[in-house]
This record gives structure tokens, sequence and C-alpha cells, in this order.
């Protein structure tokens, strides 16, 4: 078979051609192979034992003539084909490098930083209304040694909330509801603390729209709020406790009842009375039903469990092992927890709440039937009781199974309705967690029938 020339345009090999002496690719060297790939410029080339190049692309110094007479390449040279009717020039790579145009001359703009700095500069007698920011409801009046900036704030009353003066040394002294804070920070590390740029008085005027977090926030209102009960104490009429200074005060007084008495004294606090009054009915069972039955996402199906929470120590509190105080002095620092959970969804709601101290199954059992009761009377099934292997509700399901009709140890019939059975059943990992304490007079088939209702 007749090999042909695989270079574009040639027609060594064909009928129409000249014969021509034909070199195969050099397949061991990959080097070089991939040199003579890349000179052929030849798409999809593959090449095989048939795929060959001719004579004519080789320059005449690359070629060797045997004894036999038979032309071969000089592989000690490197050969490369270089000769092409495409590309009469003889060059090594195949890659074309066309010439880049020269680049179009551009002009810079000036530097325009010493013209911002004095645009950015800030003295006491240039300030002017058109300094004020947009945002919000700034005014300023000025004096002869100092600028007052103040945000008024139009709710039930006029009210001033964040403000700072501008001295004539362009110091500042920031108040928030008529408290003095800090600098801020970036205030702080600069070398003189003045206000020397109109980009710092901006800045300022943000950092005094919100200077707090809504902890310190919620502080310093509470702070305003005692202010002013105290300048309309004794009048008829005093201006009702917001909900953040009742928090404060019931966290306060049964924190220690002997301290909140002495500030009572000094400032119009909400009356001992008064937070006995609304701690007295704890969480309104029959309210919270309501609003559980009206919520789209609460089933009428569910499963009462109760458990302890205890209260997490503040560090002002490190000295004492109790943060709590009942209504009639105990100490305490956790509360057992009634919850109410969907079948559906599974997310517990707090249906009620007492504290540990003085818990014991006699308690938990009046609780329990007060829910059996009132669930009952607002459409509520509950299928079953959940709990851990605590002894006093070790002693609870006791009083359940032997205070109601039951034929099971671990089951028993609704008061209210003989046809509902509600079983009883302990959570599993709260077994395992208290294993070495487990002491229930129940079989562990029995056990495993419970948690299988659970």
């Amino acid at each position: 078979m007749v090999k042909k020339c695989c270079v574009p345009l040639c027609t060594s090999g064909y009928a129409t051609g000249e014969y021509c002496t034909m070199f195969a690719f050099p397949k061991k060297d990959d080097v070089l192979l991939e040199k003579w790939k890349r000179q052929i410029r030849r798409a999809n080339l593959i090449i095989s034992k048939n795929t060959v190049i001719c004579e004519k692309h080789f320059e005449s110094h690359l070629t060797r003539v045997t004894k036999k007479g038979v032309k071969k390449l000089n592989f000690s040279l490197k050969p490369v084909p270089t000769i092409f009717t495409y590309n009469k020039s003889i060059c090594e790579s195949s890659i074309k490098i066309s010439s880049r145009k020269s680049p179009t001359p551009r002009g810079l703009f000036p530097d325009e930083m010493s013209k911002f700095q004095k645009m950015d500069c800030l003295s006491f007698e240039s300030i002017t209304e058109k300094d004020l920011p947009t945002k919000g409801n700034w005014h300023f009046k000025r004096s002869d040694n100092c600028i007052y900036f103040y945000d008024v704030s139009f709710g039930l009353k006029p009210e001033i909330r964040g403000s700072f003066v501008l001295h004539r040394n362009c110091t500042v002294s920031i108040f928030y509801l008529g408290s003095k804070l800090s600098l801020p920070q970036w205030l702080r590390e600069t070398n003189s603390c003045r206000i020397t740029k109109k980009s710092q008085l901006e800045e300022l005027f943000n950092y005094v729209t919100d200077p707090l977090d809504n902890t310190t926030k919620e502080s310093l209102e509470m702070l305003h709020e005692i202010q002013s009960n105290l300048i309309c104490r004794g009048q008829a009429k005093m201006h009702p406790y917001s909900a953040n200074l009742i928090r404060f005060s019931i966290l306060f007084r049964y924190t220690s009842l002997s301290a909140y008495k002495y500030f009572c004294d000094v400032f119009p606090m909400p009356s001992i009375p008064l937070l006995r009054k609304i701690c007295a009915g704890s969480i309104d069972s029959v309210k919270t039903l309501k609003l559980l039955i009206d919520s789209e996402n609460f089933s009428n199906d569910c499963v009462l469990t109760l458990d302890e929470m205890f209260l997490q120590e503040e560090a002002r509190f490190d000295g004492s092992s109790f943060v709590g105080q009942s209504i009639d002095g105990s100490l305490y620092n956790g509360v057992v927890n009634f919850m109410l959970i969907p079948l559906k969804n599974g997310t517990p709601y707090v249906i009620q709440s007492v504290p540990v101290t003085g818990v014991n199954s006699n308690v938990l059992f009046n609780v329990v039937n007060e829910i059996l009761l009132i669930t009952y009377a607002n459409g509520i099934n509950i299928r079953g009781i959940c709990t851990d292997n605590h002894t006093s509700n070790v002693s609870l399901f006791s009083k359940l199974v032997n205070s109601f009709d039951s034929d099971k140890p671990y089951a028993f019939y609704h008061p209210s309705d003989n046809s509902k059975v509600i079983y009883l059943f302990f959570d599993t990992p709260h077994m395992i967690k208290n294993c070495p304490f487990f002491d229930v007079n129940l079989t562990s088939n029995e056990l495993n029938n419970a948690d299988a209702v659970g």
C-alpha cells in the first residue's frame, strides 16, 4: 500500500503527485513528536503506523543516504519539518505572532486628595445647619463656647434621645436619654479626641443615633423611667410601669427581698404587693390553652411531660448556690415545667410552672389533676404522661394509678371520662442517664410496653 503524506495541501503519495521518500513520526521521542504535530497544523491528527510525512518538508541537511541508497532522517539533529506550501518561511514554531498595537495614550486624573482634605476640614465657626443629617430629627443651637446637637423623638410626648455637645476646642460630650456615654472607639484612637473633619461629624451622628446594644439601652430606659417617676412621686396619678421595669423589679425582688425593700424606700419602684399580684397566677393555664387551640399548628392529641429546669447563676451571684426566692421567702434554683407536646409537630408548649422548692408527689399530683381537668374542658385529649425516673415522679405515677380507675400498672382512666385511657411512661434517655439510681416497681416488659405506647 502506498503511503500518503499527512501534511495539508501536499499531494505526495497520491495518484496526481510525485513519488517521495516518506518518514514515520518519531513516536519514541515525545518532545520531537509534539513539535512535528504542531508544525503540521492539522486538526484532529491521529498518529498511527501508516501516518507519514514526505521528504519535501525537511531541509536537505537533515537527511542522509545510507550505503544501500535509502534516504533517512538524521535524528541526531532533531529534525523538524519546516517547509510547507502554506508557510514559505522557515520557522520552528507554528504559533503566529501578531504585532500588537501601541497602547493609546491616556491622561491621568490629577490627585485630588489635597482638595478633599481641604473640603473635609472642619472648624467650630464653619458649622451650619447644612451639616445636620437628613435622617432623624436633628437640631442644633449655638452659643459662644459650644454647639448643642440633639435628636427629638415625637411619641406620646416629645423626648430628646440622643445628643452631644461640641465645644469650641472641638472636643465632644455625648448623651443618650440624659445619661453620659463614652466616646466611640474610633474617636478615642485619635491623638487629641477632637472632631476636626466633616466625615468625623457624620460618623458621630450615626453613633449617637444608636450607640447601645439592646441590654444597655433597656437599662438606660429604665433609669430614665425611674427618674421620671421620681419627679412625679406623690402625684395623684403616676405613669404606668413599663414591662422592662417590671421584669427588673421581679428579678430584683426575688433575688434579695431586703435589698428591694430598701430600694423602694428611695426610688418609686413597683410595690411588693403589686409584684405578688403579678406573680400570683404564674401562668394562666386556661388563657394559654385558648391561645394554643387558636394556633393552626397545635394538635388536640397531646402528651403531657414534666421536667426540671435549673436556672443559670449570674456572675454577680457566684457566691451563692441559689438564684431565686419564692413568695414565702424560700430559696430555689429551678422550676418544674409542665409541657404539652402535640403528637403532630412535637413542639412543647409550657402550660404550667412550679418552683422546685417544696415540690413533692402531692404537689405534682394536684397540678397534673388540674391540667387534666382544664384540658378536657377545652377539648384537648392527653394520651399519655412522660417524665424521668425521679423519686417524686415515680410516686406521682403511683398516686395517679391508685387514685383513678386502672386495670394496668402503667395506665389509668381519665378522671373526667372513663372511656379515655392515659398511659404512663418514662423517658428512656433519662432512665439511661440515671441508671444507678433507678428504682421502679415495674418489670422490664411493662416498661417496654409503656415506651412503645409513647
